[in-house]
């Protein structure tokens, strides 16, 4: 089978939840990892726009998968598309309203563009999150407190959300 066929085939299972041959159906899922493994080389060998490619239409047959988003996102952001990352990462808050983590890597890219306001809003919610359920998050916690406290030492106070 050629990838065009495999293509339409996981779109056609995943995407318009269509009926799809049963032996495909079997591989479908090993596709499916196949390409993330893929998209993992890609990222780790720094070529982000190659992973960007695969985790883009991970998030499209799988869209409520976070681990694809978070990828997705964290290549984008390493690629240096701050504001598609932000999108990315937005959309992760709606699926993990209570996890830290969406929120710490929004601070981050606001960082990067230097929008001070909405990183230190983002860090304090973060924060916030992380406290709110420190058994869980306790390495977040202390990550984002670190964070916090560099930040603080050189970016200037007017800068403070």
């Amino acid at each position: 089978m050629d990838i065009d066929n495999i293509i339409l085939l996981l779109q056609s299972k995943y995407i318009f939840n269509k009926q799809v041959p049963d032996e495909f159906n079997k591989e479908s899922e090993n596709i499916v990892s196949q390409i993330y493994l893929s998209a993992f080389i890609f990222y780790n060998n720094n070529n982000f726009k190659q992973a960007t490619v695969l985790l883009r239409f991970l998030t499209l047959l799988k869209p409520l998968d976070t681990n694809y988003w978070k990828a997705f996102a964290s290549a984008l952001y390493m690629d240096k598309e701050y504001q598609r990352a932000i999108s990315c990462y937005n959309y992760l808050t709606m699926l993990l309203p209570k996890d830290p983590y969406a929120f710490q890597h929004l601070a981050e890219s606001y960082l990067a563009l230097k929008d001070m306001p909405a990183a230190w809003e983002n860090l304090n919610y973060a924060k916030k999150l992380a406290q709110k359920n420190i058994k869980v998050y306790a390495d977040e916690y202390k990550f984002i407190e670190a964070l916090s406290t560099t930040w603080k030492k050189f970016i200037p106070e007017e800068n403070y959300a």
